[in-house]
């Protein structure tokens, strides 16, 4: 009855590929607290780690729409990487770290304005899983290209993501918001180790991650196959 109200429109079916781009507004808790104390406990740094705060990359999916119902599966590609730099005996030293979060997901939405591969609003949830990794690297700043990265975290990661896709023209606008399922049972302790070695003692032994935050993908329909 309740399915029956929505105002679809015209029941076409379609197939559908996008690829584009993703980025994801989020600032989590438990690193910035490890990147904060990384800051304050280096006097000789002449450029601090900046927040993280800001994850992007590509991202692309294959969908279908059957009777206002649209499924989607794809793939989210989303990193950030700070460097901070200081002179110690002469040498400037930089230190480099690199997260990626992001993953596979798959989605269920509503057609509710139109209901075709060119033109509609489809409002709808998407569970994204993957992996939260973070690397790093330290070393001379002219010559840091050459040393090789330090896993310093890796973990699953968990997202749920209530999403509103606004199709105009074969482009797709995505707003969402990210909840974080597994970020306040993800401690980012390794990464305060790794980068913090002389005081990671002192703090909190388990400093969740406590991701989450507002997301926008941005796609192009690049195959479209229409049935009605």
């Amino acid at each position: 009855m309740l399915l029956s109200l929505l105002p679809w429109g015209a029941h076409a079916q379609y197939y559908q590929a996008d690829l584009g781009y993703n980025g994801h507004l989020m600032s989590p808790d438990g690193l910035s607290f490890v990147v904060d104390r990384y800051n304050e406990t280096r006097s000789f740094l002449t450029s601090e780690l900046d927040a993280f705060n800001y994850f992007d990359g590509i991202t692309g999916s294959l969908g279908m729409s059957v009777e206002g119902i649209y499924v989607e599966a794809g793939y989210n590609g989303r990193a950030q990487r700070r460097s901070a730099q200081g002179t110690i005996s002469g040498t400037v030293q930089r230190r480099d770290l690199h997260v990626r979060e992001g993953g596979f997901f798959f989605g269920v939405g509503f057609s509710m304005m139109g209901n075709n591969a060119k033109n509609g609003v489809i409002v709808g949830m998407r569970v994204e899983a993957g992996r939260l990794r973070v690397r790093t690297r330290t070393g001379a700043a002219e010559t840091i290209g050459g040393v090789e990265w330090q896993e310093a975290h890796s973990s699953p990661n968990t997202l749920i993501s209530p999403f509103m896709k606004v199709v105009l023209g074969g482009i797709n606008v995505e707003p969402y918001y990210a909840f974080d399922l597994l970020g306040s049972t993800t401690a980012v302790t390794q990464v305060n180790r790794a980068i913090n070695p002389a005081t990671y003692r002192d703090d909190p032994i388990a400093i969740a991650w406590q991701g989450g935050g507002f997301g926008l993908r941005t796609t192009f329909n690049v195959l479209t196959l229409v049935e009605r």
